[in-house]
């Protein structure tokens, strides 16, 4: 009986401590599927909308004509010390601009210009509000990266975004993509650094798109000298992000497909 106590604080102790290490962690979680991918929280992650910056007549480049060395490195608006803790608001992925700045960004507000009757029930529901968001908004997260990420490649996958997503860590440029909605691998060993705390940032862009609920087969929205299809109107980051160490000769994407002979596949 008297080790009852000291046993029950020790324990809420621990578990106290456990919960601050929680709140605190920017450590990366081992992936169950390989030894050498490691997963990027969901949570610890802020977002800002960067509604000043520009891009409405940005060069937009295919994977093909990407060039790293060659392209702009876009700080946020106000310098690199706006992605900070204290600036933007805690998200945990995946996340939208619509989802947490609803009614506050708009640019679509309720009215019947288009001739649609899509908006005639706002006047009756004041509680309802567009939240449209067309710009650039950053993703940043800082973490704790190993002393063994030193190979010679470490592959930093993003499994979605919307619309263009433009990828820096410790502020260095290294991947950028336009293919939404399908996953991105980029190289980011030059710019990580092992064993210290790293950030991750990402600056994606939304142009805007389609907001109705009918899927318009032939929608097209216009980015400054370029059309493309619209696809939904809403820009941000899925979750489930990670990295991956690794020799510069590797295995990738790799897949096996079934023949009549039981002895055969494809790979």
């Amino acid at each position: 009986m008297k080790l009852a106590c000291p046993l029950v604080c020790f324990a809420a102790l621990l578990a106290a401590q456990g919960a601050l290490a929680q709140l605190r962690n920017d450590g990366l979680v081992q992936s169950p599927a390989d030894p050498k991918e490691f997963i990027i929280p969901d949570s610890g992650w802020r977002l800002w909308p960067d509604t000043q910056a520009s891009w409405q007549n940005d060069t937009l480049y295919l994977p093909d004509q990407v060039n790293l060395s060659q392209l702009p490195v876009n700080a946020p608006t106000g310098g690199w010390d706006m992605l900070t803790s204290s600036n933007g608001i805690s998200v945990k992925l995946p996340a939208s601009v619509e989802q947490y700045y609803w009614g506050q960004l708009s640019l679509r507000p309720y009215n019947n210009s288009a001739g649609w009757d899509e908006y005639d029930y706002a006047s009756n529901d004041p509680e309802v509000k567009n939240g449209a968001y067309q710009g650039v908004s950053w993703f940043w997260r800082s973490i704790d990266v190993p002393s063994s990420f030193n190979s010679a490649e470490v592959t930093l996958r993003i499994r979605a975004f919307r619309q263009r997503v433009e990828v820096y860590v410790n502020q260095q440029l290294v991947g950028y993509d336009l293919i939404a909605e399908t996953s991105y691998d980029c190289n980011i060993a030059k710019a990580l650094k092992p064993g210290q705390q790293n950030i991750i940032a990402l600056r994606i862009t939304n142009p805007g798109g389609t907001y109705d609920w009918i899927d318009f087969a032939f929608s097209q929205i216009k980015w400054g000298n370029y059309m493309f299809s619209a696809g939904r109107g809403i820009g941000g980051l899925d979750r489930g992000l990670t990295l991956r160490a690794h020799d510069s000769v590797s295995l990738s994407d790799t897949w096996a497909l079934n023949t009549p002979q039981t002895t055969t596949v494809n790979a």
